[in-house]
């Protein structure tokens, strides 16, 4: 990513937290975005899909300091997903998720967070969709948001990773 590059990454993902914020139908996420010790914002990510498919984005990770209160710099993550199973189609998805533990930060640091390993559901008519996350150790520590448009359809089983670019 070049600095144009990284800028637009960061305005796109302050405009996606302010979509979700705004949302009547994420009066959850308002409610509980104070209690978050980070904020992770993909403004796209897209999948693909024929009886394999990938996934593949950008996001940026927002850790608050537990003194201050403050948000730090952005630290900058892609996005990469991978599955296999009766699925065809293409989706973009807008992504929120609140790390509400150390160990979820933790998770993003060591580049060692899998999306997608855990039940979800999707609510609504516009694709919304509310998720978690899981460390190795299974603890639930994310809570994810989508807003996803496109059309994609099947059954998976699939996964996405999500790997700090140290470049950014």
């Amino acid at each position: 990513l070049d600095l144009i590059d990284i800028q637009e990454l960061v305005d796109e993902s302050r405009l996606t937290f302010a979509r979700f914020v705004e949302d009547p139908d994420m009066a959850w996420l308002r409610r509980h975005a104070k209690d978050a010790q980070a904020i992770f914002i993909a403004p796209e990510i897209v999948r693909i899909g024929y009886f394999m498919g990938a996934a593949h984005g950008k996001g940026i990770l927002l850790v608050k300091d537990e003194q201050t209160g403050q948000w730090s710099d952005p630290a900058f993550f892609t996005v990469i997903g991978a599955g296999v199973g009766l699925q065809i189609g293409i989706a973009r998805a807008e992504v929120v998720a609140l790390v509400m533990t150390k160990q979820g930060i933790e998770s993003f640091i060591d580049s060692r967070l899998f999306l997608g390993t855990g039940a979800r559901l999707a609510v609504g008519p516009m694709g919304r969709a509310v998720g978690s996350a899981t460390t190795p150790t299974l603890g639930v520590d994310i809570i994810s948001f989508a807003k996803v448009g496109g059309g994609f359809a099947g059954v998976a089983l699939d996964g996405t990773v999500l790997f700090s670019d140290d470049e950014a």
